[in-house]
């Protein structure tokens, strides 16, 4: 949950200006979602994202970065 009180969406596009049209198509506010990626030219997930569920995450993740993100949900389960 950010400053807000909104559970924060993370979005994986190719760039920001794609990550703000699925934001829109997904009728989320601008405080509601943050861009997964950093770094140019090499683009990488920002350090620290932790998506709350597997519906949080919204665009094109690869497998790996989508495990990244959720794998702490798994934790106490058997």
């Amino acid at each position: 949950m950010n400053n807000n009180g909104y559970q924060k969406y993370i979005i994986a596009a190719g760039n920001i200006a794609a990550a703000e049209q699925i934001a829109k198509d997904n009728g989320l506010l601008r405080k509601e979602w943050t861009y997964a990626y950093c770094g140019y030219p090499t683009k990488h997930l920002k350090d620290g994202l932790l998506a709350e569920s597997e519906d949080r995450l919204l665009g094109n993740f690869k497998p790996e970065e989508r495990w990244l993100l959720t794998a702490h949900l798994d934790k106490g389960r058997d």
